[in-house]
């Protein structure tokens, strides 16, 4: 019925117009030309159905980018969660946590037995294993493992130090030794600290 409103509206402009130019005699009226109100009416349609498909089609974008959004973590505590801790390299096998186990055993039997070799072999075990641990959850910002660290690192700078020492005979005494691995320890510890601090923001997490 709008479409039929328009097109009379249109010829009864056109009529008085020639009316006025003509002075008012018998006037024909053109009717709009059917192919190209309905080529109108399919720009028209077209152009709406084009609108509501770009709003479809950006509100579906929103949508997918919210979905696909990830999810804005809080502020790092002083409390480390369980789902932050770090991954390693051979997740999902518990390569860590077996040899932490076995070491730990290991060295229960060596201890009851008396067995040198496997006590040490199984310190070693469990050393090895848990200093990896504790480096990846502290360089991950995980948790903060300063002192433990430095204290492997500088009884380890010391034992070698000792068994340096003494197969080249020389007379040097212990304390020396145990100097050397407190400055060892002390220069590792701030400087593991400063690194959780710049990774963190915090001193330290447990």
């Amino acid at each position: 019925m709008a479409a039929k409103k328009r097109k009379k509206t249109r010829s009864q402009r056109q009529a008085d117009a020639r009316r006025r130019q003509g002075g008012g005699g018998p006037v024909t009226v053109e009717a709009p030309a059917p192919a190209e109100d309905a080529a109108r009416g399919r720009g028209k349609a077209g152009a709406r159905g084009g609108t509501k498909a770009e709003g479809k089609g950006k509100g579906g974008s929103g949508k997918a980018a919210g979905r696909a959004a990830p999810v804005r973590k809080g502020p790092i505590t002083h409390k480390a969660s369980l789902a932050e801790a770090p991954p390693p390299i051979w997740h999902p096998f518990p390569l860590t946590e077996i040899l932490i186990l076995v070491g730990m055993v290991v060295a229960i039997i060596g201890l009851f037995t008396q067995s040198i070799s496997m006590l040490v072999g199984g310190l070693l075990v469990l050393g090895a294993s848990s200093t990896e641990l504790a480096v990846r959850e502290h360089f991950a910002g995980y948790r903060s493992h300063s002192a433990m660290i430095a204290g492997l690192v500088a009884m380890g700078v010391g034992t070698a130090l000792a068994f340096l020492l003494g197969a080249l005979d020389v007379g040097i005494p212990v304390w020396t030794v145990l100097v050397v691995a407190a400055i060892v320890f002390a220069v590792l510890f701030f400087r593991l600290r400063d690194a959780f601090v710049r990774r963190t923001g915090l001193t330290f997490r447990v």
